[in-house]
């Protein structure tokens, strides 16, 4: 591997345990959910935190406002986390520069969107609109025991009613204590699996290598490679991570420079000839009527038949993008190929293509409307050609 910026996600699986964190005590890493319970008692901390589930943040939110307090001493520079926790936190570390608030900055990183959300997936979004070359996946294991010894039903989530004495699911067996709350781990079939197959095409289209470095992982979107081979070249840390629009302290502030950003690298992975092809069919629908009955004084038939060629050409378009958008939002991205774009830009397009053969719909019929198609001679237009309003 050649030098660039690496961030280990650090996941909270059991094949972690046992671990020696000294390994990337110099390296960016991104820790999740629990794990600050670990890293006070060993003082290792990540560079970033990340909570994305809308019942463990609220569980942890006192713990969470404790990290965000004293990040200076521990060395934890963001804070991903959602809205709902951030309003629940108290003012002063509402406002913190170092709290990111996940729900604004979607609006500015449409990609973030992807479906289905779940921390460890969106940490490897966010690690590469941060400007990360590389990522490497630590504690990913997606073997979830689905309730622990302990927990009762809670409503919609669980509750640990007593503090397991071992738990299957984490790397340290502390990892959840009595009075924490958490969501079913799957609450649809192979949900976290399904999370890291959503957002694996994105990472490859914008040039971003991943690793996983568990080869009993269940997660199979990437390449595997053992820890041991690739610790000695993880690269270099990013001086200072940002992107366009990242929402500091609940609000969405200016981007800081120096970091690759998500619109560069979604430029890297347009195609100019679908944006050619699609420029020439617009041309094709502005002009070629126009040059039909105005320049030819074509017959009404011959108009009609262009246009319909057209029509059923966008129709064609229009179901192939609705095809891949609802693909690619079931996870189910296989056979479907530029797989980078984002549900939000595949529905957009779908969109703008609707809008557009609507409107050339309207205008095929105002030009009908004016048109004498079964050749009533003295409802025709002096010279052949159509009346326009």
């Amino acid at each position: 591997m050649t030098p660039g910026t690496t961030l280990v996600i650090v996941g909270n699986g059991p094949s972690l345990r046992g671990f020696d964190f000294a390994r990337i005590a110099n390296v960016d890493c991104i820790g999740m959910n629990a794990a600050y319970r670990f890293w006070h008692e060993t003082g290792w901390y990540p560079r970033y935190y990340i909570c994305l589930d809308l019942v463990v943040g609220l569980s942890h939110k006192d713990a969470i406002a404790d990290l965000i307090r004293t990040s200076k001493s521990n060395g934890i520079e963001l804070f991903f986390l959602r809205q709902n926790l951030i309003q629940a936190l108290p003012e002063d570390v509402q406002t913190s520069e170092s709290v990111v608030d996940f729900d604004a900055w979607v609006k500015n990183a449409p990609v973030l969107a992807i479906n289905p959300l779940t921390t460890g997936s969106h940490s490897a979004l966010i690690g590469a609109l941060l400007g990360y070359d590389r990522l490497i996946l630590l504690g990913i294991d997606c073997d979830y025991v689905e309730q622990v010894s302990g927990a009762k039903l809670d409503g919609r989530a669980l509750e640990i009613a007593t503090t397991p004495e071992s738990n299957p699911n984490y790397f340290f067996d502390g990892y959840q204590v009595a009075g924490d709350r958490y969501n079913v781990p799957n609450p649809q079939p192979d949900l976290h699996i399904r999370s890291w197959r959503a957002v694996a095409p994105y990472l490859k289209d914008t040039g971003v290598r991943v690793w996983n470095c568990n080869p009993v992982s269940l997660v199979d979107a990437f390449d595997f490679r053992r820890f041991v081979d690739i610790e000695d070249t993880l690269g270099e840390r990013l001086p200072r991570p940002a992107a366009p629009g990242l929402p500091h302290g609940g609000k969405t502030g200016p981007a800081h420079g120096g970091a690759a950003t998500d619109l560069g690298r979604a430029g890297r992975g347009l195609r100019p000839w679908r944006q050619a092809i699609a420029a020439g069919i617009g041309l094709l629908l502005l002009v070629l009527p126009l040059v039909l009955s105005t320049v030819f004084a074509a017959p009404a038939w011959v108009l009609v038949t262009a246009n319909t060629f057209l029509v059923l050409v966008l129709l064609a378009g229009l179901g192939f993008e609705l095809r891949r958008a609802i693909r690619f939002a079931t996870g189910n991205t296989s056979d479907i190929r530029d797989e980078g774009a984002t549900p939000d830009m595949r529905a957009s397009a779908a969109f703008s293509k609707a809008s557009v053969l609507a409107k050339e719909l309207r205008s095929l019929g105002e030009r009908l409307d004016t048109q004498d198609i079964c050749g009533d001679s003295d409802d025709r237009p002096e010279n052949g050609r159509v009346n326009r309003d």
